[in-house]
């Protein structure tokens, strides 16, 4: 298998990588295929909570529908009628989900329109999307696995010893995309919140290798 590695500067940094069920520029976007379109299936892999209620919120953005934030865990099933996970937003801090309905929007107590769901997840994890085509084209699959790593053991590619002191412990987030088409590794991606060291200023490194 011939491998290639490269890397570039993405631009919207807190947008860096997009999952649509529709092709759309932005998680955020709805057209509508976002609805005709089979929804975005989640499996989850790994994780470090106990607990999966841990690893999910619908409470840190007040424009969430009330019925998506009470019953969250029948939404991240695919089993919450009327909704659909249709964009995962990947960012090198982590990732968060979309989800859209046909549904009207509802005011609030705080007199807020609240009309979709933003799900932030949280912890380390790993999370297989998969994007079917009504078409019939294969579908599409993406591994983003998220670890927070010990800025020492990036440098020194080792784990410290637990007795040691004046350790640099500050916590890095690794964020990588695996891409396949059907069961064809195409590409992995590595975002990382220190940027791998590079200037800001021109955007968020991204070390890519080709398969």
């Amino acid at each position: 298998m011939k491998k290639t590695t490269h890397s570039i500067f993405l631009e919207h940094m807190h947008h860096c990588y997009i999952i649509s069920n529709a092709d759309t520029e932005f998680a955020e976007d709805t057209v509508p295929k976002s609805f005709t379109n089979p929804p975005i299936k989640m499996s989850v892999l790994e994780t470090d909570c106990t607990e999966l209620q841990c690893m999910f919120s619908a409470t840190d953005n007040n424009l969430n529908h009330p019925e998506l934030a009470s019953n969250l865990m029948q939404a991240l099933r695919g089993e919450l009628p009327g909704w659909a996970l249709t964009g995962v937003n990947v960012a090198a801090d982590g990732i968060y989900l979309i989800y859209r309905t046909e549904h009207k929007p509802v005011f609030v107590d705080n007199d807020l329109l609240c009309g979709d769901g933003q799900v932030l997840v949280s912890g380390n994890y790993k999370l297989l999307f998969e994007v079917d085509h009504a078409d019939g084209l294969p579908a599409e699959r993406y591994v983003v696995e998220h670890r927070k790593v010990p800025r020492y053991v990036l440098k020194h590619r080792k784990v410290p010893d637990p007795q040691a002191t004046g350790l640099d412990t500050y916590e890095v987030s690794i964020v990588r995309i695996t891409e396949f088409i059907g069961t064809s590794k195409r590409r992995l991606l590595e975002l990382r919140s220190d940027n791998h060291g590079q200037p800001w200023e021109h955007g968020q490194y991204c070390y890519i290798t080709e398969y």
